[in-house]
């Protein structure tokens, strides 16, 4: 009876043994066929099988995977879900760190990734690139004093730390609070219109909630020139949100005589933003209103826009849409940008121009822009745009535009 019951328990331990082992191997299987789908960018079907093995247990190296595939994938509050989990029984893992600080500022959340860095400091204090990631956020939150005193931190331990330097200067370059701007442009058109020229001086001021500019813009078209001054302002009373503001005056014929807008932003969920508000120009003895809102996404490094335009007259409703989307590189100021726009009314570009005469005006267009910061204080954008513009019913000119500006931080 003895030897029995030791061959049964014998026979039950290698069955145990040998599902374990199988069931290992199929997880082992199931996990490298995911990151090959990853490798393919199929990330719902990776994201299937994780789950499914999370289901039968709790693999740690699993979690870990589907947290980052989420981030990767910009299902931020899922990774958070996945990650914050894994914490709980790895609350000292640098990789796990890392990985939670990259969905926090992918997502624009930099508070919540100065959290998680300072429970990172704490745990690898000699972890040198833990306190410049902090540093990036302080500055992102505008915080600059507390960012420079982390910087300067770092550098006390390691002088020739060249991203360091680098980002102290870019904060101390940031702490300029006055712009000057220079613009030039010139519109070419396939019929008989003369080229168009327009140019403005503008100057900025940073101060305590916001951005205050002034433009004096001159433009010769129409066989006719003049000058129009502007006033915009970029303002921020709450977190989360800022209002855009502008009024200009002008006393030329090709210059509406009066212009203002107003437009607010909200910041949304999921590095979401929402925009609503109106421009309004008075061309003497008429006026234009047009209604306008945008629905924008930031995703890593990447910004994309739609902003839709509408004008209500006599019953009639005119309307554009213009799609951005913008590639951001080393700061806000070096990108490249494209748009492409389509519609009845006239877009952004061409506010100051009277228009009220066309009983239906049809545009499609598109633009490319390239902006790049150098020397530290000078920024470089040019624009080059292609249009096709119905100017009289049924009668179409294409519109070539070329835009230089160039501007100085002091």
């Amino acid at each position: 009876m003895t030897k029995m019951l030791k061959a049964i328990s014998a026979l039950a331990t290698m069955l145990l043994l040998t599902a374990s082992l199988l069931n290992a191997q199929s997880t082992s299987e199931l996990f490298s066929q995911a990151k090959a789908l990853v490798k393919e960018k199929r990330y719902e079907q990776a994201q299937v099988i994780l789950r499914d093995i999370l289901s039968k247990e709790d693999n740690g190296d699993v979690r870990f995977y589907l947290g980052l595939i989420y981030s990767w994938n910009g299902q931020y509050n899922e990774a958070r879900k996945e990650l914050q989990e894994l914490a709980k029984t790895r609350p000292s893992s640098l990789e796990l760190i890392n990985a939670r600080y990259n969905v926090e500022y992918w997502s624009g959340s930099y508070s919540a990734a100065i959290d998680v860095l300072d429970r990172g400091i704490e745990a690898y204090p000699e972890e040198l690139d833990l306190q410049l990631k902090k540093a990036k956020m302080l500055s992102n939150l505008n915080r600059k004093k507390e960012a420079t005193l982390v910087i300067e931190n770092v550098l006390s331990r390691e002088p020739n730390m060249f991203e360091a330097r680098d980002l102290l200067v870019f904060i101390k370059n940031s702490n300029l609070k006055n712009t000057v701007s220079v613009n030039g442009s010139v519109d070419f058109f396939s019929d008989s219109t003369d080229p168009w020229y327009s140019s403005y001086l503008q100057y900025s001021r940073k101060i305590s909630i916001g951005t205050l500019i002034g433009r004096l813009n001159y433009a010769n078209r129409f066989n006719s020139s003049g000058y129009q001054l502007e006033a915009d302002g970029y303002l921020s009373f709450w977190e989360g949100g800022y209002s855009y503001a502008n009024i200009g005056f002008s006393p030329s014929s090709i210059f509406p005589d009066f212009r203002c807008g107003y437009e607010y932003y909200q910041s949304l969920p999921k590095s979401f933003e929402a925009s609503l508000g109106f421009r309004y120009l008075r061309f003497a003895p008429s006026d234009i209103i047009l209604y306008t809102g945008s629905l924008g996404k930031y995703y890593r490094s990447y910004w994309f826009s739609l902003r839709p335009q509408l004008r209500f007259k006599q019953g009639d409703v005119s309307y554009s849409f213009r799609l951005s989307a913008r590639r951001y590189f080393s700061d806000p100021d070096s990108y490249i940008g494209l748009d492409g726009s389509f519609g009845t009314a006239p877009d952004f570009d061409h506010q100051n121009i009277d228009y009220s005469y066309l009983k239906r005006l049809k545009s499609y267009g598109v633009r490319a822009t390239y902006s790049q910061k150098f020397a530290k204080i000078w920024v470089a954008t040019t624009k080059l745009s292609l249009s096709r513009d119905e100017v009289i019913k049924g009668v179409y000119r294409t519109q070539t535009s070329i835009d230089l500006t160039v501007s100085r931080a002091f």
